[in-house]
């Protein structure tokens, strides 16, 4: 008869054996990647991809949720409904990728290169993506609610629709950026670069706009309502197009 810590001990080896070989990712699968540059609806959770290059890639509902690929090249790879939620894709670069209603929630993109990406209706909720270059990216309709955008590139981007709630865009680069109907409610632009960028109808209730740069920006029909200006002055509600602040800096 087997004792009793001993069956104890091979109960756990049992179950942590079994746990690892369900959840751990298919080391096939990850050869065939690289062989064939092409998996569609590969399951790559908690893979390890730091340094590898995947140009041109086909890997559209892939799942890289938890998977390390810091500084991986995806450069105009097939990433379409791609799950990167949690991920560490620190300094990787998806430059003219699709990204289309692909989830970075939780991601750790800091200076990220998206240059030119398609991210239309991508989910980029809490995600970090400081210092990240999305210069002409197209962001119709995506989501960056609560996300870190700090000192991020987002020169000439398209962004119409795009939610940029309670996000920190804080010395962003915004200029000549196309952000009609965008949703910036709470968010933080402070020292943001806003020049001839196009906000028309966009929302910024509660916004904080102090010392952004906003010449030649299109505000038409944009909301200021509850808006800390860029001369530190709060909107009156219903400042429609512009700051109703006069009154304000009259007194």
């Amino acid at each position: 008869m087997i004792p009793l810590p001993s069956l104890k001990f091979l109960l756990v080896f049992f179950l942590w054996t079994y746990w690892n070989t369900i959840y751990a990712y298919d080391e096939n699968v990850i050869i065939h990647l690289k062989n064939l540059n092409n998996c569609p609806a590969c399951d790559l959770s908690d893979a390890t991809f730091t340094n590898y290059e995947f140009a041109s890639a086909n890997i559209h509902f892939a799942n890289f949720s938890n998977s390390d690929l810091r500084n991986s090249l995806f450069i105009r790879a097939n990433l379409h409904d791609a799950n990167f939620h949690n991920a560490n894709l620190v300094e990787a670069n998806l430059r003219g990728a699709n990204l289309w209603n692909a989830n970075f929630s939780k991601a750790h993109m800091q200076k990220i290169i998206l240059q030119s990406a398609n991210l239309d209706s991508a989910q980029l909720i809490e995600a970090n993506l400081f210092e990240a270059n999305l210069k002409s990216a197209y962001l119709v309709n995506s989501h960056f609610v609560k996300a870190n955008l700090e000192k991020a590139k987002l020169n000439g981007a398209i962004g119409s629709g795009a939610n940029f709630s309670r996000a920190n865009m804080q010395k962003a680069a915004i200029h000549g950026a196309n952000m009609t109907n965008a949703i910036l409610v709470k968010t933080n632009l402070s020292s943001a670069k806003l020049d001839m960028a196009n906000f028309s109808n966009a929302n910024f209730i509660d916004a904080n706009l102090q010392n952004a740069s906003i010449n030649g920006t299109n505000f038409e029909g944009a909301n200021l309502s509850g808006a800390i200006w860029v001369n530190g002055i709060t909107c009156p509600p219903n400042s429609i197009s512009i700051c109703k602040n006069m009154i304000a800096i009259d007194e």
